[in-house]
């Protein structure tokens, strides 16, 4: 026979939800009846606010506070003014017929109403909508754009999540609504941004933040035009990428590294201009060991700990020889799990090794042959050089629509980008990879 009595439930002592009109409403937990009272107003759109108005009621009412009632001699008329003011709210769709709402709230409603303010979820207030924007669980954009099959990182995500916080949040006031953005208001944004603090490129990093969750809004018919359109970025300072001349490429690769993957991974980069986080997700099943081509359809994104598509979505082929071919054979071979797929195999079964030790070891190898961390930073020589070494050496062989494919670059404008002029003449014999740069990680000289 089942138990009839059920034990009290411990519950939150208030629940909030959102409605339309961008109010959030409380329901406070009745413990004696085991159920959320009805919800009423906060007349609060920011949730911190609506927890200290919550608490407040908690400590003096013990939960909703009683509605006031007006004394009687006025309670006809004023009660009839009430009544008027609800049906035009009702009518208008900024409450429901149903809701528990004060006084106050509906004073506050009929004020934003009359002065032009529209409440409905087209013009919703404009700090809540970067929030909600990038949020990676709560984003309609984000949710839509997995769901059709597109790719966003997560890391992204976040980080314009935090740019928001960081600086957006505190400059734009909270009771503005999305319609009440201009570009001249976000001109002034911008200007304040702390320009000695934050370089040139971050700027345009935060303006982007903003401007994209602007872009969706007017795709949407919230707004007419994008006030963020006409706002100008600021000027890219970033430092030139330093590249390694070829006898350095040489010299670098001529005695064993302690980390042998790390050796590998930065053989692989150097030939191919592969990413890191590309290198990272190679798994067996990429590997065509009889074509001597690798398949980079995946990169390892570090933060959220799993493989995604590579940046720009696009997958492609690469050549890597037969010598650097055996040598990512051997190193799978070596991989201790069961059942484990990665290449470059870490700690764990699923996951490849730490992709930042591919820089660590190269900055320190770097030192060994005489170009010390001082002059790599002086230089701007990083992981990320090979890219440029190998798309510097491959255009002076074959076509920029090629080298586009082979690296994965996606306009004309990123291949200019990684071209550079090398120090010292490069004379190779074929237009292929492979007779281009695996010459120089012969082993013929190579000391332990």
């Amino acid at each position: 026979m089942m138990n009839e009595t059920r034990e009290n439930v411990t519950r939150r002592p208030f629940s909030f939800h959102k409605r339309g009109n961008g109010y959030l409403y409380v329901q406070f937990w009745d413990a004696e009846n085991q159920k959320y009272t009805t919800a009423r107003s906060t007349g609060c759109t920011l949730r911190k606010e609506a927890e200290i108005k919550c608490y407040s009621w908690l400590r003096e009412y013990g939960g909703l506070p009683p509605i006031t009632k007006q004394p009687k001699n006025n309670t006809v008329s004023n009660s009839a003014i009430i009544k008027s003011i609800r049906e035009y709210l009702i009518t208008n769709g900024i409450i429901n017929k149903d809701e528990d709402i004060s006084i106050e709230t509906l004073m506050n409603y009929l004020s934003l109403t009359l002065n032009g303010i529209s409440l409905t979820k087209t013009n919703p207030f404009f700090v809540e909508y970067l929030l909600e924007f990038w949020d990676w669980e709560k984003s309609a954009y984000i949710i839509d754009r997995l769901e059709s099959g597109f790719s966003i990182g997560k890391s992204y995500v976040k980080d314009n999540l935090s740019k928001i916080k960081n600086y957006a949040v505190p400059f734009f006031n909270e009771n503005l609504r999305i319609q009440d953005i201009t570009t001249d208001l976000i001109e002034k944004f911008k200007k304040q941004l702390p320009r000695g603090q934050i370089t040139n490129k971050t700027i345009n990093s935060i303006l982007l933040a903003v401007k994209k969750p602007l872009d969706e809004a007017k795709r949407l018919n919230y707004i007419s035009i994008n006030p963020a359109d006409s706002v100008k970025l600021l000027a890219n300072q970033s430092k030139e990428k330093g590249i390694l001349t070829t006898e350095e490429v040489r010299r670098l690769f001529s005695f064993e590294w302690q980390d042998k993957k790390s050796m590998i991974a930065n053989m692989l980069a150097c030939s191919t201009g592969l990413r890191a986080g590309e290198i990272g997700a190679l798994r067996i099943q990429d590997l065509d060991t009889e074509k001597n081509i690798v398949n980079v359809s995946n990169s390892f994104e570090r933060k959220e700990k799993k493989l995604k598509n590579p940046k720009n979505g696009k997958t492609r082929k690469i050549v890597v020889g037969p010598e650097l071919m055996q040598k990512l054979v051997a190193l799978y071979k070596e991989n201790p799990y069961e059942n484990g797929e990665f290449i470059f195999w870490g700690l764990k079964e699923n996951s490849p090794m730490y992709i930042g030790l591919f820089a660590r070891s190269l900055q320190k190898n770097l030192s060994k042959i005489g170009i010390s961390v001082e002059k790599q930073k002086e230089r701007n020589i990083t992981f990320h050089s090979h890219r440029h070494f190998c798309n510097t050496l491959l255009r002076k062989h074959i076509t920029d629509n090629t080298v586009r494919k082979f690296i994965g670059h996606s306009s004309q404008e990123m291949t200019n980008h990684y071209d550079h002029i090398t120090e010292d003449e490069i004379t190779l014999i074929n237009e292929i990879v492979t007779d281009n740069i695996l010459p120089l990680f012969s082993p013929g000289e190579r000391t332990a």
